[in-house]
């Protein structure tokens, strides 16, 4: 989704993810998932990775294994 805005809940930091999920092309095997320059992690296409963010404006990126990628702004905010 362009433009998402998550809400974190007050509370313990590890009860708040936010799941990025990707489907690429059939010949694609890996995902790998960035933020800004971070590289958060991989996964397999259709296979969400939790991300545990703190607030604030984000570029999300994913990238297959092919080298090809899509990236969102993602913000975050904090319940009050």
């Amino acid at each position: 989704m362009r433009g998402a805005v998550y809400t974190l809940l007050p509370g313990p930091a590890s009860h708040n993810h936010v799941a990025l999920s990707a489907v690429a092309d059939a010949d694609a095997t890996e995902i790998f998932w960035f933020v800004g320059a971070s590289l958060l992690g991989k996964t397999r296409s259709g296979t969400a990775l939790m991300w545990q963010p703190t607030p604030g404006k984000y570029i999300v990126r994913a990238v297959d294994d092919h080298g090809r990628s899509d990236s969102r702004e993602v913000t975050v905010a904090m319940a009050r």
